[in-house]
């Protein structure tokens, strides 16, 4: 999967989340207070354990850029070791956070 698929999907899955949570004031509410429970319920699967969500709220004097963790080339269509490890059931997490099938 290259780089800028990843992103495309990372971004409409994030624009979906805030979408929702600025129309809706109890989904933003328990977004805020249990992110990753919200977010496994929106995935449709378990986040992997050690995974760790985290949903900041941006004010009139406070906004953010996340940048995703680096993600490291491997061979055509094979997993190098390190992400070999990360394979949890049947889904991929990857060094962007998001999670690919990978049934």
């Amino acid at each position: 999967m290259n780089i800028d698929k990843i992103l495309s999907e990372r971004a409409q899955f994030e624009q979906r989340i805030v979408s929702k949570a600025m129309k809706d004031n109890s989904f933003r509410s328990q977004l805020m207070a249990n992110p990753k429970k919200v977010m496994e319920a929106e995935l449709g699967s378990k986040i992997p354990d050690g995974v760790e969500i985290k949903v900041l709220s941006e004010s009139n004097k406070a906004r953010y850029i996340v940048l995703p963790a680096p993600i490291k080339a491997s061979g055509a269509g094979e997993l190098s070791d390190e992400e070999l490890e990360t394979v949890s059931g049947g889904y991929l997490h990857q060094t962007d956070g998001s999670f690919m099938d990978g049934c």
